[in-house]
């Protein structure tokens, strides 16, 4: 296997993200709806509707405010179907972790704390190096932007 490294990170023009969140009562749900995806790991990130919102504040974007019936997100993951990786994030910090492991977590949607540990041992697992804070710069310091 391939080790990850933040420099394999960078937005896949024309290719919409993948993702997953794991919440208090959902254990794991999936964007299916191509209208739902992220368009750019920008969005991800920096967006209204972006991971640090979701994971940050309960009612921190549009989705957790129309489904707080999922209570509030724990995890939440991008990917490129592409790539090695995944960004896995939790409330404060970010990590790479292979994407074929969040691919091959089943949909899940009522509490499983199963699924939430799993995320967590995922989490942890990750080398240490690769630890990075969620915060208002992360996409600009980790993502690699298309050049022109």
């Amino acid at each position: 296997m391939t080790a990850l490294s933040w420099t394999q990170v960078s937005e896949q023009a024309g290719e919409p993200l993948e993702f997953g969140a794991a919440h208090v009562r959902c254990a794991w749900r999936r964007h299916v709806n191509h209208s739902h995806k992220f368009a750019s790991l920008e969005h991800a990130f920096t967006g209204a509707d972006s991971l640090p919102k979701l994971l940050q504040n309960v009612d921190g974007n549009r989705n957790a405010r129309n489904h707080r019936d999922r209570g509030a997100a724990l995890f939440a993951a991008v990917w490129y179907r592409s790539g090695p990786w995944a960004i896995l994030c939790d409330a404060t910090h970010a990590t790479l972790v292979p994407r074929t492991a969040v691919e091959a977590l089943a949909v899940c949607g009522q509490r499983d704390d199963h699924f939430t540990e799993a995320l967590r041992a995922l989490f942890a697992a990750a080398p240490a190096e690769l630890l990075r804070v969620l915060d208002d710069s992360f996409y600009r310091l980790n993502i690699t932007r298309p050049t022109a």
